[in-house]
C-alpha cells in the first residue's frame, strides 16, 4: 500500500511553473508567458531585435502539462509556421524541443531580469 501511494505521488507530479517573460537566443527577443482564462499558457512578443517584429504576437500556444513538461505549439515567424514544442524547466532556463516533421531541435531562453 506504501509503494502505491509512492507511485502515485510521482504520476501525478506537476512540472516547473514558466510564468514570466524569457529571452530567446542572444537576447533577440523577449518573451512573456502567462497563464489564460482556457487553463493553458500561451507565450507573447513583447520586444525584440527585429524592427519587422510585432509586439504581442502569440510565439507559444496552448501549451498543456504533459507529465513534467509543457506541450502545445511554438510560431516561428521567419518561416511563418506553426511547430509542436515541448517545454520544460531546466534551472534557471527553458529548455524547448522543437518538432518539424522527423527533425527536433531544442533551444534554450534564459529568464529575463
Amino acid at each position: 500500500m506504501i509503494v502505491l501511494l509512492a507511485t502515485h505521488g510521482i504520476a501525478s507530479a506537476q512540472p516547473a511553473p514558466i510564468e514570466g517573460r524569457w529571452h530567446t537566443p542572444n537576447n533577440a527577443a523577449t518573451i512573456e508567458i502567462y497563464l489564460a482564462k482556457d487553463g493553458a499558457h500561451y507565450g507573447k512578443l513583447v520586444a525584440a531585435d527585429n524592427p519587422k517584429a510585432k509586439p504581442g504576437t502569440l510565439i507559444l500556444r496552448s501549451l498543456k502539462t504533459a507529465g513534467d513538461a509543457w506541450r502545445g505549439t511554438i510560431y516561428a515567424p521567419e518561416r511563418d509556421r506553426t511547430l509542436d514544442v515541448t517545454v520544460r524547466r531546466d534551472g534557471p532556463q527553458l529548455k524547448l524541443r522543437v518538432s518539424a516533421g522527423f527533425r527536433d531541435k531544442t533551444i534554450y531562453w534564459t529568464r529575463a531580469q
